[in-house]
Order: structure tokens, then sequence, then C-alpha cells
């Protein structure tokens, strides 16, 4: 599959992968509780993206206790997807 094909892929479907890593996180947690991103993490995922897609940088500051971990392990996974 091209880079082209890939990063088209994961932008017509950005909210299905962002989806689809919170269902993933749920299954390796092995918790009987759905797994749920916080608004500020799913905000800073679409605005990491957004900026991506524009070829631009942007920095982003999270309060404490809001997963930052979790927030740089999916972006990593996005790109890692987006070739």
């Amino acid at each position: 599959i091209s880079k082209d094909c890939k990063q088209s892929w994961v932008k017509r479907n950005i909210h299905c992968v962002i989806a689809l890593l919170s269902r993933a996180l749920t299954v390796l947690k092995s918790s009987h509780e759905e797994f749920q991103l916080r608004d500020t993490q799913y905000c800073a995922l679409l605005l990491f993206y957004d900026a991506s897609v524009q070829n631009k940088s942007r920095l982003g500051q999270v309060a404490t206790g809001e997963g930052k971990s979790l927030i740089t392990l999916m972006w990593a996974i996005i790109c890692a997807l987006s070739g």
C-alpha cells in the first residue's frame, strides 16, 4: 500500500482510527470497563492531526493527570499508520 493511500485512508477515517485505538486499549488492559478517552485527549489528537495534515507544527499543553503519555502513544500509532 502506498504512503499516499495510507494517508488518505487515515485522513478520511481519523475518528474511526481513534475509536479503534481506544477499544484496543480496553482489550489490552483486560478491563471489564469500557475505556474511554477523555475529551482533552481526543481534542489533542484531532488538533495534532489537523496540524500535520496542513504541514504545520503544533505544541500542546495538557494539565497534570490528563493523560499526556496516552496522547503521545496514540499520536505515535496514528503517525505510523499514516506512513
